[in-house]
This record gives structure tokens, C-alpha cells and sequence, in this order.
């Protein structure tokens, strides 16, 4: 049942028909409370986390210090579109753009390929490690940015990513590595679904 209705939500978020949808999870959403709850979130986090640069700030460090990783800006360019989709206020496809935009410029690894972990508000890097769990965000993220605007760019830059973390980062078994260091010589952590 939670996989129907997660497939419906989506259906509502795009604003397609739900006529493919099963009769007896339709009779459960209110598709008016739900696109309200979501451009209420989405506005929320446009005005909290965006910074005009692209990054999205939703976090601190020990020190206070604001940071961003590839989990959090894939997130909320995601958040970007869904607040564009349901409203078509130019702010959300602005947001998600430059939230893209940011992350390619500065979370991506121009030397050694795929994305680093975590930069701060002005694109320093902060943890240079390779995250597949973080990638996955990226891939998902730069997907909707290329499907919304219709920019080749993004969907290539998408696809290079899974073609980099398929070379990379995958296991003999298939499974992907949670997280290496930046010359992919050393795996960090256990594995888990999450990737």
C-alpha cells in the first residue's frame, strides 16, 4: 500500500491524472490539501535555506558554521522544482536552477570525476569524500532540473554521474560502495540499502 500511495503523491506533485491510480488509494488523498502542504514546504525552505549564490543552507557544524552536502542540496533542488511545478512561481524554477547550477560548479570533483561530499556557503570544499547515498540525491536531483527545464546539460551531467559512480563505486556483486576517499582507493563505512 505505502508504494501505491508514494507513486500517486508523485503522480499529484507532476500534476498528472491519477486515472492510472487504484480507485481505493485515489478515495484517500486530497489532492487539493496536498499541493497546498506542498507549496506551503516548498516556501518554507525557499525562504530559510536558499542563498542567492544556489547553495541551500540547512544545516551547521560544530562550529557553527554553515554547510551543505550533495544529501541536502539534491533535496531541496528537488523541493526547487516541486515548489515550481505546483505554483509555476518563477522564484522555485530561479531557486532550482542556481541550486544546480551551484552544484556543479562547486560540489563537483573537475579532477579526479563525481561530486565531493560536502562545500560550504562560498564552494569550498569541506569533505572531499565520494558519497554514493549523496550521488544517488545528485543523480535524482539534476534529473528533475533536466525533465523541468528541458536542458540537455543537466540530464548529461546526471548520466555522467551514474556512468562515474558505476565505474567508481561498484561493488563485483552489483551493490555500490557507501563512501570512498577521493582517489577511490579506500572504501568508508558498511554497506546499506541506501544507494
Amino acid at each position: 500500500m505505502h508504494s501505491r500511495l508514494v507513486a500517486v503523491s508523485a503522480l499529484l506533485l507532476i500534476g498528472r491524472p491519477l486515472s492510472d491510480a487504484s480507485p481505493d488509494i485515489v478515495k484517500h488523498i486530497d489532492q487539493a490539501w496536498f499541493r497546498g502542504a506542498l507549496a506551503s514546504e516548498a516556501a518554507h525552505w525557499r525562504e530559510a535555506a536558499f542563498r542567492p549564490n544556489g547553495f541551500f543552507m540547512v544545516s551547521l557544524d560544530r562550529q557553527w558554521r554553515p554547510t551543505g552536502t550533495l544529501v541536502s542540496q539534491g533535496r531541496q533542488i528537488f523541493v526547487m522544482g516541486a515548489g515550481y511545478e505546483v505554483t509555476g512561481e518563477a522564484t522555485y524554477l530561479d531557486a532550482m536552477k542556481k541550486g544546480a547550477d551551484f552544484l556543479l560548479e562547486y560540489f563537483r570533483d573537475k579532477e579526479k570525476g563525481l561530486f565531493f561530499y560536502s562545500v560550504d556557503p562560498e564552494g569550498k570544499v569541506v569533505d572531499d569524500n565520494k558519497d554514493s547515498y549523496g550521488l544517488a540525491f545528485t543523480i535524482f536531483a539534476l534529473s528533475h532540473v533536466a525533465r523541468i527545464t528541458k536542458d540537455d546539460r543537466y540530464a548529461r551531467a546526471a548520466l555522467e554521474t551514474w556512468t562515474e559512480m558505476k565505474e567508481h563505486m561498484r561493488e563485483p556483486s552489483e551493490f555500490f560502495k557507501p563512501r570512498m576517499d577521493r582517489n577511490y582507493t579506500k572504501v568508508i563505512g558498511q554497506n546499506s540499502q541506501n544507494p
